[in-house]
């Protein structure tokens, strides 16, 4: 045997519609107008917003520069292919992010690799140990109390 029930609710006289209380959707932001400095400004909102709410993705892209290449696209730059095989799945939270504070609807984006030239020195051990020094200036105390380490 099955029971239902219905309840009938009468609303006060005094009470709107409940069409009339359904919240409104936001209004858009204006559109920001794209400049070097408000997107720099608006990628450092994002890493602030990615720390608390996505740390990995904040970790990928913390120290990553922007570079304005349009009205509205963008690149991000990494020095590594790894990083912007990284950052490809969330392209799209990213670009969602910033359209939606910047007011750029047509917002795109690409990772551009700028690969970083090292210059490849083979050093002397004594020579290597130089260069560390240089680096890190503790590693003499670490010498003088160790003298009978070589390098």
């Amino acid at each position: 045997m099955r029971l239902s029930t219905s309840v009938r609710v009468a609303l006060p006289k005094s009470t709107p519609a409940p069409e009339a209380q359904a919240p409104k959707p936001a209004d858009k932001p204006a559109a920001v107008p794209l400049t070097q400095e408000s997107l720099e400004e608006h990628w450092k909102a994002l890493m602030e917003h990615l720390a608390t709410e996505n740390p990995t993705l904040h970790q990928l892209l913390a120290n990553k520069d922007v570079r304005l290449k349009s009205d509205d696209e963008f690149d991000i730059v990494t020095d590594s292919s790894y990083y912007e095989e990284e950052t490809r799945p969330h392209m799209v939270t990213i670009l969602e992010w910033l359209r939606q504070r910047m007011g750029i609807p047509t917002l795109n984006a690409t990772v551009v690799v700028e690969a970083i030239e090292r210059e490849k020195v083979i050093y002397a051990p004594r020579d290597k140990f130089q260069a560390m020094l240089e680096t890190n200036p503790t590693l003499e105390k670490f010498l003088s109390i160790f003298p009978e380490i070589d390098f």
